[in-house]
């Protein structure tokens, strides 16, 4: 277990850093079981369920791994879930990313909104992600920020550590101060995880 720093960077929206989550050997276990399996990150459209290949919005590659594939994995999960007070069965399958030089993914928001007609079915199956926990696996040279374009806050993506944000209130709406963006990264390049804790269990 690593020692974790935890700092509450802001309430309003809810952003937590933790310094420190992740070992050097759990993000190179990461990267290792992703690394051969990248392809073109997707993003959803206005038709329910759908997801395309979009180099505008979104340019990296990316692949996911299965929930608990391995041990190192599955203590990551266990983690997570003690983060949020939800049991590990709320979590999606952990996508990770790579981000090569020049690469991002413009902003976004992470929930399902309740007001989208594409939006209906996957928050009657699944609930709404209500979180997102980001977690970086290696220190780019230069650039690769998480910008929270409401806040101004720029986290810096820092090997090991991990940033845990809210996409809804208290009250379960929409929070769209968690609007955020992947900034280009400049020189090197950079890779993340993303776990989402939904509303209801996956499984």
């Amino acid at each position: 277990m690593p020692a974790i720093s935890t700092i509450e960077i802001t309430t309003n929206p809810r952003i937590t850093l933790l310094e420190g989550f992740l070992t050097n050997a759990e993000c190179d276990h990461l990267i290792h079981l992703a690394s051969s399996l990248l392809q073109p990150s997707l993003v959803y459209t206005e038709v329910p369920n759908e997801l395309v290949s979009n180099g505008q919005a979104r340019n990296s590659t990316g692949t996911f791994l299965g929930i608990a594939q391995t041990p190192v994995l599955a203590e990551i999960e266990r983690r997570i879930a003690s983060l949020v007070d939800r049991p590990t069965e709320y979590q999606e399958n952990m996508q990770v990313l790579n981000y090569q030089s020049g690469q991002y993914y413009q902003p976004h928001i992470d929930f399902f909104s309740v007001s989208s007609p594409s939006c209906q079915e996957v928050l009657a199956q699944g609930g709404q992600r209500i979180a997102t926990c980001l977690l970086y696996l290696n220190t780019p040279d230069d650039g690769g920020e998480t910008h929270f374009l409401r806040t101004g806050l720029k986290v810096v993506p820092i090997r090991g550590n991990a940033v845990l944000f809210y996409n809804v209130l208290p009250s379960g709406d929409e929070d769209w101060r968690s609007m955020h963006a992947s900034l280009p990264v400049i020189t090197g390049e950079k890779w993340v995880a993303t776990k989402w804790i939904r509303s209801k269990p996956q499984r």
